[in-house]
């Protein structure tokens, strides 16, 4: 749900974005079938803080202790919530990859509640609407989630939640551009 029609921060060219986000910029987008991955362009921006935030970012995808599909369900029901187009056009990509099904993606919108998801599926579900529409986890939410996931594990849930639903924000407020024609809200 962007706020402004128009980017307030325009995505940048190698000068202004340095060659670590042009890197970035050039694997993400060939990977992503897309001209500009314009997250990397814009938020690249910033040259001191882009190598930390990639970095840290890409924690989630490459190294984390929680299976790339669980990371992309989280990812795209907090997209879903937040109803941030950018997030959630480009997860639509990422999840594919995870293994995710279009029935899955479109499940993933109608919540926890929705029939076919596993237990584990349906305490990470949970746990992202509890955060995002709460920013909280019912005890008994959390016991579900202790079931399925280590406390190391819970910790990165947490992270990656906070995390995206911080880029929502992010993106909303300075107004970033979609690469992809479609919105997934209309």
């Amino acid at each position: 749900m962007a706020t402004s029609a128009q980017p307030r921060i325009a995505p940048g060219g190698f000068w202004h974005i340095g060659p670590i986000a042009w890197i970035a910029n050039k694997t993400g987008s060939r990977l992503m079938g897309v001209p500009d991955y314009r997250v990397v362009t814009t938020l690249g921006r910033n040259k001191r803080l882009f190598p930390f935030f990639f970095a840290y970012i890409s924690y989630f995808q490459y190294l984390s202790q929680i299976r790339l599909r669980n990371v992309e369900l989280a990812i795209l029901r907090v997209a879903h919530l937040r109803e941030s187009v950018y997030e959630l056009n480009h997860h639509i990509v990422m999840s594919a990859r995870a293994g995710i099904t279009d029935e899955e993606r479109a499940r993933v919108g109608e919540g926890p509640s929705a029939p076919g998801w596993s237990a584990k599926e349906k305490a990470l579900l949970t746990a992202v609407d509890g955060y995002i529409t709460d920013k909280a986890i019912a005890d008994a939410d959390w016991a579900e989630l202790r079931r399925h996931f280590h406390e190391r594990q819970i910790l990165e849930i947490l992270l990656l939640v906070g995390s995206y639903d911080s880029l929502a924000t992010t993106f909303d407020i300075i107004g970033l551009q979609t690469e992809y024609p479609a919105n997934p809200f209309e």
